[in-house]
């Protein structure tokens, strides 16, 4: 009785890693496919593949980028050192839509995604997160970027804030961080307090 029950529950074990390696594999599948669309539409070959040492050593497994970005060349697995900057970043960009899909989460942050990229891949990725933004209940997108082509599409329910920095845009002096030496902003803000004291005929100190 006791061998029949230790049999059954080694197949248990046994059906439950397979079971977990099947959803494993089929949840990398779901995403190499929206990957490898998504890159099709910009022009290149990429796949998500799912990397491991053995089957039953979960702690092995990850995730491996295959990219091809010109006919004729090798596939090459994403790392450091083996595709441009651009490469990597249009990349990363399309990877992350690729996931969006198979997540539920409030909002996602983009930060500066587009450094790197040429003017062509920038709007291609811009055009895709758009749509990803503004299709039914899609999450809430921030999109952080010092600089943006011209001529972009914009959709409903895009709102676009425009942070500028100038020496001529009068602010708190207080606002100024110490110790900043190297600041343009601490810069102007000491030259404004110095005509500030001017004008009223004191020597810039702390009482301007």
């Amino acid at each position: 009785m006791k061998m029949m029950k230790g049999i059954l529950h080694q197949e248990t074990v046994l059906e439950d890693k397979n079971r977990g390696q099947h959803n494993y594999q089929k949840l990398v599948q779901k995403v190499s496919a929206k990957f490898s669309d998504y890159f099709a539409d910009l022009g290149y070959n990429g796949e998500v593949c799912l990397t491991k040492a053995e089957d039953t050593d979960y702690k092995s497994y990850g995730v491996a980028i295959k990219v091809r970005f010109r006919a004729g060349e090798e596939w090459s697995e994403l790392a450091k050192g083996r595709q441009s900057g651009g490469e990597m970043s249009v990349t990363t960009a399309v990877y992350m839509l690729a996931l969006q899909e198979l997540t539920s989460v409030p909002f996602r942050c983009v930060d500066e995604i587009n450094q790197g990229l040429d003017e062509r891949n920038e709007r291609c990725v811009w055009n895709m997160i758009l749509s990803a933004a503004t299709a039914g209940q899609g999450s809430q997108y921030f999109y952080l970027a010092p600089k943006m082509p011209y001529g972009l599409e914009y959709r409903a329910g895009t709102v676009v804030h425009i942070c500028h920095a100038s020496d001529t845009i009068p602010r708190s002096i207080d606002s100024a961080v110490e110790g900043c030496e190297g600041s343009r902003w601490t810069a102007a803000a000491r030259r404004l307090k110095v005509a500030r004291c001017q004008d009223k005929d004191q020597e810039p100190d702390s009482t301007c």
